[in-house]
C-alpha cells in the first residue's frame, strides 16, 4: 500500500502540522539545503500509515500532518507506549557535489544521527537538532550504534544512507500551542572553497522522494 502523501500546496483544511524538517546549509545564498531524498524506514512507513498521517515534500525539509482525527489516533499509540512515538527516516544527498562544499568529513562506517528528542532552542528561538552553530563531527555514529540498529536493523542497507532522522512523536509535540514548537532545524556548515561545477544559486533541482515501504 503507498503511504499517504501529499507534493501540492493544497492542503485540507481539517489538517494541521505535526511536524517539520528543514535541512540549512552555509554554502548557499538562500541558505538552505534542498538536493535531499528523505525515505522512511519500514516501521515508519507502517506507523504513518496506520495512523493516517500525511507527509509532504518541501523543497528544504519533510512534514508531516493530520487531522483530529489523525491527532487522536497519535495520542492513544503514544499513551499505548508509555513514551514517544518514533518516526525514523533515512536521508541521501542527491547533490554529488555535496561533499565537496560541506565542511563535515564522513567518517568510513558511520551515519550521521539526528533526534528531535535531544534538539537545543538557539538565540533566536529555533528548536536545533544540534547545540552547535552547524552539525557537529560529534552527530556520526557507528553503523553498529545501537540506536541505528533498533532503527535500521542488523544488516546493512544498499544503499547506505547518508543520515538516519529520529522524528519523537511526543504528546507535547502533538499538542505543541505555536508553530514553532512543531518545526526542527539543521545546518551543514560549508567549506573555505567550492569547486567549479558546484552550484551556489537557490535553483538546484529538488530530487526528493518518498518511497513505501
Amino acid at each position: 500500500m503507498t503511504m499517504p502523501m501529499m507534493r501540492t500546496t493544497t492542503m485540507p483544511s481539517t489538517y494541521q502540522l505535526l511536524f517539520r524538517v528543514i535541512f540549512e546549509h552555509a554554502f548557499f545564498a538562500a541558505g538552505l539545503q534542498r538536493a535531499i531524498r528523505v525515505v522512511p524506514v519500514a516501521a515508519c512507513h507502517d506507523m504513518l500509515r496506520r495512523a493516517g498521517v500525511l507527509l509532504r515534500h518541501h523543497d528544504d525539509g519533510v512534514a508531516a500532518f493530520g487531522d483530529e482525527e489523525v491527532l487522536r489516533r497519535l495520542r492513544l499509540h503514544v499513551a499505548d507506549a508509555g513514551g514517544p512515538l518514533g518516526m525514523a527516516f533515512q536521508l541521501f544527498f542527491t547533490d554529488p557535489h555535496f561533499h565537496d562544499y560541506t565542511a563535515l568529513a564522513w567518517p568510513a562506517g558511520h551515519l550521521l544521527f539526528l533526534d528531535t528528542a535531544c534538539c537545543c532552542v538557539d538565540a533566536t528561538g529555533r528548536q536545533m537538532l544540534h547545540a552547535e552553530p552547524a552539525i557537529p563531527a560529534s552527530a556520526f555514529v557507528d553503523r553498529g550504534d545501537p540506536r541505528l540498529v533498533r532503527i535500521l536493523g542488523q544488516r546493512v542497507l544498499a544503499p547506505r544512507p547518508d543520515m538516519v532522522l529520529h522524528v519523537a512523536v511526543s504528546h507535547a509535540l502533538i499538542d505543541a500551542p505555536t508553530p514553532a514548537q512543531r518545526h526542527f532545524y539543521a545546518r551543514f556548515a560549508a567549506t573555505g572553497s567550492a569547486p567549479p561545477a558546484a552550484r551556489r544559486s537557490t535553483d538546484i533541482p529538488t530530487q526528493m522522494s518518498m518511497h513505501s515501504g
